[in-house]
């Protein structure tokens, strides 16, 4: 019997070392919650183990311990982090010795400390790629984004057209409020699985992934559609280009912008896309 509660321990004490290192490394919620399930799993032996995440408590809050509800079989463990309680999990064990609430109490700090500098990393990392005014990501954030392109998916550059008069005659906080309302037009206009960046001033970098290039066409003719249907105080021009597996990202970029341009030279508030030697039409003026 002691052989086998040694193993246990041993068991508990590995399974922990190892979740408390791979959740450094974790890269979603989805995977930081299978981390944290999984190891609680493999320490305490449970089933039925859930995961309810909380903003931390303030830090001068009643400290809360691991407990047992003997009525429905729940270890309950709190995620403990230098600011408070991050969260807890519960779980479903046999009547709990000793040294389980003593590892438990192991998990609870462990666990509350990886998960609480994850939070820091993820919150510092956002601040560093997020546009403060828009919400969207801005232009670091959109080079991480286009470093992952592959073949078949679509780069886009919106600018608002003679921004500069909008900032002059109704003054800046206005210009700002049109930047915002513009940010949240093209998030709301695009699938999760594209990007949207402000890629500089009153400039735009939307990617769509996998799409042809009639479906790229039609994303455009939308988005414009969209906007102008909101009787904007400024309309936009935007041009695009394919992205080729072969071309690093800046060359896709630079097509795109040489598109805009043709769009910008032919009238404004409309759409040109990249080809070869010649930008074409996707959607007239209106």
């Amino acid at each position: 019997r002691l052989a086998r509660l040694d193993e246990q321990r041993r068991v508990a004490l590995e399974a922990l070392v190892t979740g408390s290192s791979r959740l450094q490394h974790a890269l979603t919620a989805e995977e930081t919650e299978a981390i944290i399930v999984g190891t609680a799993n493999q320490m305490f032996g449970g089933r039925e183990t859930r995961l309810e995440l909380a903003p931390a408590t303030a830090e001068d809050a009643p400290s809360q311990d691991v407990g047992y509800d003997p009525a429905t079989c729940e270890l309950r463990i709190p995620l403990c982090g230098q600011a408070g309680i991050l969260g807890a999990v519960t779980t479903v064990v046999e009547i709990p010795d000793s040294f389980l609430f003593e590892v438990a109490r192991l998990y609870s700090h462990h666990v509350g400390t990886r998960l609480e500098q994850l939070r820091v990393i993820n919150a510092l990392t956002d601040a560093a790629t997020r546009d403060a005014l828009t919400g969207i990501d801005n232009r670091r954030g959109a080079q991480a984004q286009l470093a992952f392109l592959e073949g078949g998916d679509a780069v886009f550059i919106l600018d608002l057209d003679h921004f500069k008069a909008i900032n002059d005659s109704l003054g800046h906080q206005t210009g700002d409020q049109v930047l915002a309302d513009f940010g949240d037009y093209l998030r709301s206009a695009t699938r999760p699985a594209d990007a949207v960046a402000r890629y500089g001033g009153e400039e735009f970098l939307v990617i769509c992934r996998q799409v042809t290039p009639d479906i790229a066409a039609a994303i455009a003719s939308r988005l414009l559609d969209g906007w102008r249907s909101r009787r904007p105080v400024v309309t936009f021009s935007v041009g695009y280009a394919m992205h080729e597996s072969e071309s690093p990202p800046e060359v896709t970029v630079e097509h795109a912008d040489m598109a805009l341009y043709e769009a910008k030279r032919e009238g404004r508030d409309q759409a040109r896309a990249y080809v070869p030697w010649h930008p074409t039409a996707t959607s007239s003026h209106s």
